[in-house]
């Protein structure tokens, strides 16, 4: 058995001043998508900024607070698209969103590791203002190929490799399947579809990344949490989790859907701040039963 503390805060990641330095060690995320859905108005929602350089200016905030409560030897993985302009608004392009997201974490001071490619996740459409199968001219020369890959960008900070207490290593193994399954570089895994959002990724995604990641006891932190993928993955994964989420009704959202699943699975919990996510929403989750699949 486990004991695991999980936040969920109502606040904007570009300042995540109540996290302390070097205090988190994996950072699992998919930012907002740039002019692809909507999001609900709000000023602090860095997807509806419709200039693309200045949406690029505002995500390097979030990347260098990332960089600053990240771990010496720490893994900052972010799952990202490439965005496809249709030609309906002005010309056929390619946004090659998940380079400039590269660039701008390098800048931050993080290098860049081999990175994971996800084939036809179903989860959203990374065509801006557009969701169709194909674009050309079907069965003719020049048609455009289908965008059916997203990136799951993988980035470590500079600094010696952590020392682990042994039984927490231990319990942090994954099974030899599990070990050459998740460490090739081509994945075919499923999305999802979470209400009330506009692009969650999958739980099993989420899950693989902190099994490979990070060991039992850590903490997870999610500058976009979105509908608390990454704070249930740490729940069953036993780790800890943060969440930064400016909607308040995603913030809702991810609550209920956390507290519906340690419900049906008999999951002994305590929340605080249950109505108050501005300061916090915090799960305590025990008796945990380890999970190594």
């Amino acid at each position: 058995m486990f004991q695991t503390t999980h936040k969920m805060f109502l606040r904007d990641s570009r300042s995540m001043d109540n996290i302390d330095d070097e205090s988190v060690h994996l950072i699992l995320t998919s930012p907002p998508y740039w002019n692809i859905k909507k999001y609900p108005e709000n000023p602090c929602q860095l997807g509806n900024i419709s200039d693309y350089r200045l949406f690029l200016a505002e995500l390097k905030k979030v990347i260098e607070e990332c960089f600053r409560v990240l771990v010496r030897g720490g893994r900052l993985c972010m799952v990202v698209g490439d965005i496809c302009v249709a030609r309906k608004q002005g010309r056929h392009r390619v946004i090659p969103f998940h380079s400039h997201v590269i660039q701008l974490c390098l800048d931050a001071g993080l290098d860049y590791l081999s990175p994971i490619i996800l084939y036809k996740i179903a989860n959203v459409t990374t065509e801006a203002k557009r969701e169709t199968y194909a674009l050309g001219k079907y069965l003719g020369p020049n048609s455009i190929i289908k965008n059916d890959i997203e990136y799951v960008l993988i980035f470590r900070k500079p600094g010696a490799y952590r020392r682990v207490d042994k039984h927490l290593a231990a319990l942090s193994r994954l099974r030899k399947n599990e070990f050459i399954e998740y460490f090739r570089q081509v994945w075919w895994v499923n999305g999802c579809r979470v209400s009330n959002h506009p692009a969650p990724f999958s739980l099993e995604l989420a899950r693989r990344l902190v099994k490979m990641f990070s060991y039992v006891g850590d903490t997870v932190l999610d500058p976009f949490l979105g509908s608390g993928t990454t704070s249930l993955a740490a729940i069953y994964t036993l780790r800890s989790s943060i969440g930064y989420e400016v909607e308040p009704s995603y913030v809702k959202s991810a609550k209920n859907r956390i507290r519906r699943a340690l419900t049906r699975d008999n999951i002994p919990y305590s929340m605080v701040n249950g109505e108050h996510p501005e300061s916090g929403i915090v799960f305590q989750v025990s008796e945990v039963p380890f999970r190594s699949d």
